[in-house]
């Protein structure tokens, strides 16, 4: 009965530390980089794995393609998640945070409370399945 407490709460542990690592780069680009505006400029379509009409327009999300421009270099990235109905739309404009020595290392205002969240959620869940694993063993 304790194995399995141990073995998911060590997978939430690696996760936490996961989402600890983004945490504290958004963090250090928040804390020490510039701030710019960019140019949501494509949308790239993901299958989401449903069929056509359970779920958003024929089961697909919408990942953004955002372009900003740093002393006279252009940048592009996809954004890594995924959403339906689209949260940014071609052409829209938002604020973004840079790290001066890396342009192209961005973070979306806002995003690492997001990461926080995640990173104490999933520590303090495998915290607890390891010590219910422990009292389970003793």
């Amino acid at each position: 009965m304790y194995i399995p407490l141990f073995i998911f709460g060590s997978i939430l542990l690696v996760l936490a530390l996961i989402f600890s690592r983004e945490w504290l780069r958004c963090k250090r680009i928040t804390d020490q980089g510039q701030t710019t505006t960019i140019t949501v400029t494509d949308t790239v379509t993901v299958s989401s794995g449903v069929e056509p009409g359970q779920r958003g327009v024929g089961g697909k999300f919408f990942k953004p393609v955002f372009e900003w421009t740093v002393n006279g270099q252009t940048y592009k990235k996809e954004h890594k998640v995924a959403h339906d109905p689209p949260k940014y739309h071609l052409g829209q404009k938002i604020a973004i945070y840079y790290d001066p020595a890396n342009p192209a290392e961005m973070t979306l205002e806002g995003s690492g409370k997001v990461t926080k969240l995640l990173m104490l959620s999933f520590g303090a869940g495998g915290i607890l399945l390891l010590l219910g694993g422990v009292l389970v063993w003793v």
